[in-house]
Parts: structure tokens; sequence; C-alpha cells
């Protein structure tokens, strides 16, 4: 299944727990005060300013699907 930015993170985080990692080398965190961000990956990269949500969707992708 790939990533989109349709997902919500809480399903990303308890599907691909390997992804915090990339979100903390990016210098961000999946996480507010209550837990998992509660909103779709593509709200919370566009509420935290991401300027490439595309690029960073798919380096999501590449680490998912890497051996």
């Amino acid at each position: 299944m790939a990533i989109t930015t349709d997902i919500q993170v809480e399903e990303l985080l308890e599907k691909y727990p390997q992804v915090v990692g990339y979100f903390i080398a990016h210098k961000l965190s999946p996480f507010s005060c209550a837990g998992a961000y509660p909103k779709t990956l593509g709200e919370m990269l566009a509420a935290r300013q991401v300027q490439d949500i595309d690029g960073f969707v798919k380096g999501l992708n590449e680490l998912i699907s890497a051996p």
C-alpha cells in the first residue's frame, strides 16, 4: 500500500512505525500534545508549512518499500 496525503497520521504511524525517524530527520514531529496528529498527512504537512509535500510523501514511500 502506498502512502498518500489522504492517510490519517495516526494510521500511518500504526502501520509504519519506522516513519517516525523520517519525520524527525526532516525536523517535523508527527505528534501533537494529544498524541498522533489528528489530521491527514497532507493537512499536517500543510499546517507545518512543508514546501515540498509531494517530495516528503515520496520519501516516506521509498522508506517503507526499502528492504
